[in-house]
């Protein structure tokens, strides 16, 4: 309720790998303004989705004025922000790239096949469950 009520949400890590929260943020139509470097490079479309700072606090301040100040252009964002979810980060999306890398991985040959049967459907289980709880804290779903 508090990310779907704020004007933005400030992402400040440094190099964060990818980080959950702008996805979260973007789930529920509010934008985000992160930096610019890590996983939001690749979450957070800037200008559009966001917007993407360096290491001045004046830029971070400035970005956060023009949202508050053009609630027109924060809704907007928060929409782009909400599709680019939907498009690239959703169950099924996620699903659909698993998919695709386990029939990859069968396709590969090896001496001890049983092994790496085992092996495909024990990490297919724990990537469909790591998934899973994504979704489901990116859609709010219990």
């Amino acid at each position: 309720a508090c990310v779907q009520s704020a004007d933005c949400v400030l992402y400040t890590p440094e190099n964060e790998h990818f980080g959950i929260v702008p996805i979260e943020s973007m789930a529920h139509r509010t934008p985000v303004i992160a930096r610019d470097c890590g996983g939001p490079k690749e979450s957070i479309t800037d200008e559009k989705t966001g917007f993407l700072c360096g290491e001045k606090a004046k830029d971070w301040a400035m970005r956060m004025i023009q949202l508050v100040k053009n609630r027109k252009r924060a809704s907007e964002m928060g929409e782009q922000g909400r599709l680019r979810v939907e498009n690239l980060f959703s169950y099924a999306q996620f699903r659909d790239k698993l998919n695709a890398t386990v029939r990859r991985a069968d396709q590969v040959s090896c001496a001890k096949p049983r092994k790496v049967w085992i092996c495909k459907v024990f990490l297919g289980i724990l990537i469909s469950m790591l998934l899973a709880m994504i979704f489901a804290r990116v859609s709010g779903a219990p």
